[in-house]
């Protein structure tokens, strides 16, 4: 994975920080994507696989997070070899994004 970029969406703990650090560890710039803990899991991640990650907030419930996410990728012109989607949640009530979508199939 030496030279490749990948993307981890829930990558502030459990399954999408192990993927964020195997991928590190193979070589690979990694965006760990999360809303919450990321200072904590980079620096985490940073002590098992060295300083191959890149921090991004972003609440993918938000559809215009995303917009903003993606234009700076654009503007950075950043490509990625790796996506690995995996940030879920499961609300115990119907809960709506800012654009009024049920938050839980827009994740």
């Amino acid at each position: 994975m030496t030279s490749k970029h990948a993307v981890v969406t829930g990558a502030a703990s459990g399954l999408g920080f192990a993927t964020s650090v195997d991928l590190g560890r193979r070589g690979a710039r990694v965006w760990m994507l999360d809303k919450r803990n990321l200072p904590d899991a980079i620096e985490r991640a940073t002590r098992y696989a060295g300083p191959r990650f890149e921090p991004v907030t972003v609440d993918l419930a938000d559809l215009d997070a995303i917009t903003r996410f993606t234009a700076r990728l654009a503007q950075e012109n950043v490509r990625f070899d790796r996506v690995v989607l995996n940030a879920s949640i499961v609300p115990t009530s119907v809960r709506r994004t800012p654009q009024g979508l049920d938050e839980m199939f827009v994740v």
